[in-house]
């Protein structure tokens, strides 16, 4: 399976989404999502964005991939264009910006798989 993720930064922090259900349910993660059959990595992440946040998005550089339990996960720095008012859904319970020390201790408490990689991502921001 192929999943792709914004990195979104404004004013030092990170555009987070806490996570509403499994896996990692109360997790701040990425905004993201799943590859769908017939898109573009690029088309599936303006769209999951719209889906999760009610943003609109412009996609600024490939950050870099990584294998986590069998799939391929893609970063991609991205910019927020327009929003609108965020709404709880069944994926997502709310936004949130952090710094990105705070992301990253968030993701070592959920015990995440290859976080010295999104780490190495991270740093090329």
């Amino acid at each position: 399976m192929i999943i792709v993720n914004a990195i979104i930064i404004e004013k030092g922090k990170i555009l987070t989404v806490k996570r509403n259900k499994e896996p990692y349910r109360g997790m701040y993660g990425l905004p993201g999502g799943h590859v769908e059959v017939g898109e573009t990595k690029k088309v599936a992440l303006i769209r999951e964005l719209k889906e999760e946040t009610n943003s609109e998005i412009e996609i600024i550089s490939y950050l870099g991939k990584l294998r986590n339990n069998g799939n391929d996960v893609y970063f991609y720095k991205s910019n927020i264009v327009s929003s609108k008012p965020f709404k709880e859904n069944s994926e997502i319970k709310e936004l949130k910006w952090l710094k990105i020390e705070k992301f990253i201790k968030n993701l070592r408490d959920y015990k995440v798989d290859n976080l010295e990689n999104i780490e190495k991502i991270m740093k090329k921001l």
